[in-house]
């Protein structure tokens, strides 16, 4: 018993010991601490985010509520503003550009405009085929503006159709 009983008081002792040198090895800002800090590093990439709502508008000459329609005038236009386009871009100079899908020879023109941008420049645009720009001199912000459509046609076209399909980018300049 009396070995049985001594080996475990070496191996308590042996522990202790232990334990001991190891606490005394071990710098200060282990063994008493109560806080500890690390980093965190938060990274923000580019971005680039832009929708636009309704998904579709339809202008109706003559019938359409805003149609301009003159007796002896050959140009006839109506318009619609009901369009509203939404921004993000975290990127400096940047710019909206706006192009169409359009037919090889279109009966009627559509011009697009955006009405008072929180930022940039607006410019008024016969759409075509290629980019134009839209809204210039952009800032690094997000924002929603206004579209107003015109559909300008001539009487002298005749009746028709042009379904344009329009495409607005954020380009980086």
């Amino acid at each position: 018993m009396k070995t049985k009983t001594a080996f475990v008081l070496t191996r308590c002792l042996y522990f202790l010991v232990t334990l001991t040198v190891t606490i005394a090895v071990l710098p200060p800002s282990v063994v008493c601490q109560t806080s500890r800090s690390h980093n965190v590093t938060v990274t923000v990439n580019k971005v680039t985010v832009i929708a636009v709502n309704p998904p579709a508008i339809n202008l109706d000459i003559p019938s359409g509520p805003t149609a301009v329609v003159i007796a002896g005038v050959d140009q006839m236009t109506v318009t619609d503003q009901t369009t509203t386009l939404l921004w993000g871009t975290n990127s400096a100079s940047t710019k909206i550009t706006i192009s169409s899908t359009t037919l090889a020879t279109p009966l009627f023109s559509l011009q697009a405009v955006a009405l008072s941008p929180s930022t940039g420049s607006p410019q008024t645009v016969t759409l075509s085929t290629g980019d134009q720009d839209f809204i210039t001199n952009m800032l690094p912000s997000s924002g929603s503006v206004s579209v107003r459509y015109t559909g300008i046609a001539l009487a002298s076209a005749g009746e028709g159709t042009d379904t344009y399909t329009v495409t607005f980018s954020i380009i980086g300049i």
